[in-house]
């Protein structure tokens, strides 16, 4: 950790004095994932966050004769037990001791359990979350976890494989995922309620190939070698239509959680994976495998560093990035959420919203986009009546989240937050301004909609979660439809993420106002304390307009934005 580029950043509370034990050439995790968080992706050259993270070491290195030997959490400890402890120290103290970081909003937890993938039912490890989450006003960010195992193609020899197209290479690797869905679900704690799960996308800022022979890319479409640029509308400009960015690494588990609900909620680069490729006989017929290998060269880490990073740099490639990734711009959506405390208008933003308004920002910059055209293809047909979306949903949560989007907004972008504590069976009132150039006008515009909240669980029904949020997208003032996930299948956890779009003429009054209903009722439990809920509400038109509907909508909001129950 001492590291020059970690020096003077990392905050490592080691009460357990685990590092008697943990040479510094085998702390590989959790540097890399102190990178990621403080850094980013270096290739990506962005500037650092500018406070330090805390540290609490959870894993060490196994008995195992590998070197370095891999990291897990030690047999002679019970995970819920080291989590509480951790969490309790970190927020109230342990003890007669004081909390040791209570100003700690946000958590990264880039682990999981490779013995107990989600099946039906929480396990005690994302039930702890839940409780953490809730009792502690605390945003947990999980990894969804790997699933290194084969990927199998039926009949493909290796003459075959190497002449497929990037579609048909991309298509069969898919495919074969999907066939070995119950293989590879997501890991303990993903399925956790209240956190937010994150998955990798096949795709890193790394401008540089492999180096090494023998290996392919399994999901050619998504072209990780290629940097990937964003304009403001969300597309990629500058590059072929062909690349996809979003498309879901082949080491992601695969979702849906608890009853159903949207998991992992979103993907975020990962980092690309290579497979090499190897042949054996079944009777009948040949099948090619194609096998997970470690990753060849490191998307976050690079050669000017020592030979204790470099040492990482061949050794993660995972949702652990993802989630890492995601926790760095939880907190550069912290820096930002404490500028607007400072705004003229809107209501007093205390610090007590910042972690259900971090939960839903990041949610709300997702998207499926083109990845889902790619993966809806290789889902077998729902029949009449039915939709793909739930198995989209699966690979893809709500989307790859385009976070340049988050930051800031532009001239035909403007993004409005809510925030409050509501009771059970109460609604609460919010009323966005509308351009007023924009109506009548016949243009492409897209109202996005993202609720989250932290909820109270009960774990002794199957219904489990306590309250039930949510809103109903005010699609009739805009003349805009559902897009992308299922609704029914958003209101299953703790998120609710709606797209809508149109082009049609929407006509409405010059002091028209965008209204949003967020609703509370409770279901297994008694409410008798009020929910904390964010709520991100953004317009967007597209680029090129006359009008800029960021001045409009900022010119028309002099007063508060108030709440009416």
């Amino acid at each position: 950790m001492n590291h020059r580029r970690l020096a003077g950043r990392l905050i490592v509370d080691d009460p357990d004095g685990w590092a008697e034990h943990y040479p510094a050439n085998h702390r590989l995790h959790g540097t890399a994932m102190a990178s990621i968080i403080l850094h980013g992706e270096l290739d990506a050259k962005e500037p650092a966050l500018s406070r330090p993270v805390y540290v609490r070491p959870i894993l060490k290195p196994s008995h195992h004769f590998s070197s370095p030997p891999p990291e897990c959490i030690p047999d002679d400890y019970l995970v819920v037990d080291l989590i509480h402890r951790a969490v309790k120290r970190i927020l109230t103290g342990d003890g007669e001791e004081e909390a040791v970081a209570p100003s700690v909003r946000i958590i990264n937890l880039s682990v999981g359990d490779p013995d107990r993938p989600f099946i039906h039912e929480m396990s005690p490890w994302a039930r702890l979350l839940d409780w953490l989450a809730y009792e502690y006003n605390v945003l947990f960010i999980v990894s969804a976890g790997n699933q290194v195992g084969p990927i199998e193609i039926p009949g493909v020899t290796e003459t075959q494989l190497k002449s497929l197209s990037s579609k048909q290479m991309t298509k069969s690797v898919l495919e074969a995922i999907r066939s070995d869905s119950a293989n590879r679900r997501i890991l303990s704690p993903a399925e956790s309620m209240n956190a937010l799960t994150v998955g990798a996308s096949h795709e890193d800022s790394s401008a540089c190939g492999s180096g090494v022979s023998n290996q392919v890319d399994p999901l050619p479409l998504a072209d990780f070698n290629r940097p990937t640029i964003w304009g403001s509308s969300g597309r990629k400009s500058g590059s072929p239509s062909i690349v996809l960015p979003g498309l879901p690494s082949p080491i992601n588990g695969l979702g849906l959680g608890y009853r159903r609900a949207i998991k992992p909620e979103v993907l975020l680069p990962g980092g690309g994976r290579l497979i090499r490729s190897s042949y054996y006989l079944q009777t009948p017929p040949y099948w090619r495998r194609i096998a997970m290998p470690l990753p060849q060269v490191s998307r976050w880490l690079n050669r000017e560093l020592n030979w204790v990073t470099m040492m990482v740099m061949v050794t993660v490639a995972s949702t652990s990035n993802a989630a890492a990734l995601a926790s760095r711009i939880g907190g550069q959506l912290y820096e930002v959420l404490l500028q607007l405390q400072h705004q003229p208008h809107g209501d007093r933003l205390e610090e007590i919203y910042f972690p259900v308004l971090i939960k839903a920002l990041l949610v709300h910059g997702s998207q499926w986009d083109k990845a889902y055209d790619v993966v809806a293809e290789v889902l077998p047909d729902p029949g009449k009546g039915g939709s793909k979306k739930d198995g989209v949903s699966r690979f893809l949560g709500y989307g790859r989240v385009f976070y340049e989007r988050l930051l800031h907004c532009t001239e035909y972008r403007a993004t409005s937050l809510g925030f409050g504590e509501i009771g059970d069976e109460q609604t609460h009132r919010f009323a966005f301004p509308l351009p007023p150039s924009l109506s009548g006008k016949k243009v492409w515009r897209r109202l996005t909609v993202t609720l989250a909240w932290l909820t109270p669980v009960n774990v002794n029904t199957y219904q489990y979660r306590g309250a039930k949020l949510w809103l109903n997208p005010p699609a009739d003032t805009l003349d805009v439809k559902r897009k992308e996930v299922f609704w029914q299948s958003a209101k299953r956890g703790t998120v609710q993420h709606e797209i809508l779009e149109g082009d049609e003429a929407a006509v409405f009054e010059e002091d028209g106002m965008l209204v949003i209903d967020v609703s509370c009722r409770g279901e297994a439990v008694d409410l008798n304390e009020p929910i904390r809920y964010g709520l991100a509400v953004t317009l967007e038109v597209a680029e090129g307009c006359m009008f800029s509907i960021y001045n409009e909508i900022k010119e028309r909001i002099p007063q508060p934005v108030r709440i009416r129950v």
